[in-house]
This record gives structure tokens, C-alpha cells and sequence, in this order.
């Protein structure tokens, strides 16, 4: 049982005391003052909870922002790079055209779409002839090229294309030759490797031409 708890008088000070002080005099231990204790003064203790107690009777709500120390997220800064007009991310730091509005950060100007007609098989074999010519052209330039310095010098002995068998003559001939293979081979080379596919074609442009 807790001890009882006495009310001084003069100072009103509380102070623990026991059973037996009921009806005798006594000292307040704060200011000196002699009284009688009577049951005006005396008082049974109640017993008081503890802090720890008392907020272990209350119901707390735990929220995920509690343990949050930055709930407003003033301390991260995001520095990748956005769209000055839609403000979504860009495809990456070097890029210029937004992948989801069409905006051009250089030109400032919005991408515009445009419809287009696929190419046919005909017209992909119709665009890659040229290159094909030009290729076969070359090869041929090349096998006249061979039979001209070996093997033609053995056929004209002795009759009147003799005078092709000459070094001069030769020389004049593969020069020309060559030039013309050059010329061949970058045709062949810009239609069928730089440029092997026909570029679309644009809708309208298309349908006034049919």
C-alpha cells in the first residue's frame, strides 16, 4: 500500500508521511511550520500513472510520413533534362526533338506529321537497276580491260590492228578504261549500298501523280 500523502498548512507543500503522524504535531520539512495533522490534512495516496504508461493507453496511428525527414522533398533536386514545352523527359542529354510532343529545342518549332505511302517491291527493283547496270558495266570494262593488255597482242601479229599492240596505245586505252570503271563504281556504290531503298513518298504527292 502506498504511504499516505500530507498538506502542509502554511505552504501548502505535500510531502509523504505515515499512519501513525494522524493527530500529532509535526514540522513541514520546507518552510519549519509546526502543525497538528488531522484528517483534513491527511490524505491516502493515489497512485499516479507514469508517463510511459499513460501514452501506452492512448491509440497511436502510425503514417509512412512520420519517418519521412524529408516529407516535401526540398532537399533533391532533379537536373535531368526535360522538354521546355511539355516538360517530360527527354531521351537523353544530347537529345533535341521531344519524343512526346514532337518539339525541336533548336528550331522551337513543333514536329508535323506527315503521311506517307509504303514502297512496292516493283518500285524497289525499278530504283536498285541503275546501281545493278552500273556494276555490270564495270565488270565488263574489267574483262575488256585484261583481254585488251593479254590477250589481244597474240591475235593482232601480223595483220592490220598490229599497230594496237603498242605501249602507247595501251596506256591511252587503260587510262580511259579506268575512268570509266571510276565513274561505274561510284554509281554502283551511292544506289546500292549508300542508298538502296527508294525514300517514301508523301500521300498527296502520290495522288496527284496517279
Amino acid at each position: 500500500m502506498a504511504a499516505p500523502v500530507i498538506t502542509c498548512p502554511a505552504c501548502t507543500k505535500k510531502f509523504k508521511g505515515k499512519d501513525e503522524f494522524q493527530g500529532k504535531k509535526i514540522k513541514c520539512p520546507l518552510c519549519q511550520t509546526p502543525f497538528v495533522v488531522t484528517a483534513a490534512h491527511f490524505k491516502a495516496a493515489t497512485p499516479e500513472k507514469k508517463p510511459d504508461q499513460a501514452k501506452s493507453t492512448q491509440r497511436v496511428t502510425w503514417n509512412a510520413e512520420d519517418d519521412d525527414k524529408d516529407p516535401y522533398k526540398l532537399g533533391e533536386f532533379d537536373v535531368r533534362a526535360r522538354c521546355p514545352n511539355c516538360a517530360n523527359l527527354m531521351e537523353s542529354e544530347d537529345a533535341i526533338i521531344c519524343l512526346h510532343c514532337g518539339y525541336n529545342t533548336m528550331t522551337r518549332e513543333w514536329g508535323q506529321t506527315v503521311r506517307t505511302v509504303g514502297v512496292t517491291t516493283g518500285q524497289h527493283i525499278l530504283h536498285l537497276l541503275p546501281g545493278i547496270a552500273a556494276l555490270l558495266t564495270l565488270l565488263l570494262f574489267l574483262w575488256g580491260l585484261l583481254f585488251f593488255a593479254l590477250e589481244l597482242p597474240r591475235y593482232v601479229v601480223n595483220t592490220w590492228a598490229a599497230f594496237t599492240d603498242h605501249e602507247s596505245i595501251r596506256m591511252w586505252f587503260s587510262g580511259i578504261v579506268l575512268a570509266m570503271m571510276w565513274m561505274l563504281g561510284t554509281i554502283a556504290y551511292r544506289r546500292l549500298i549508300v542508298n538502296p531503298k527508294p525514300e517514301e513518298r508523301v500521300k498527296g504527292i502520290e495522288e496527284q501523280d496517279d
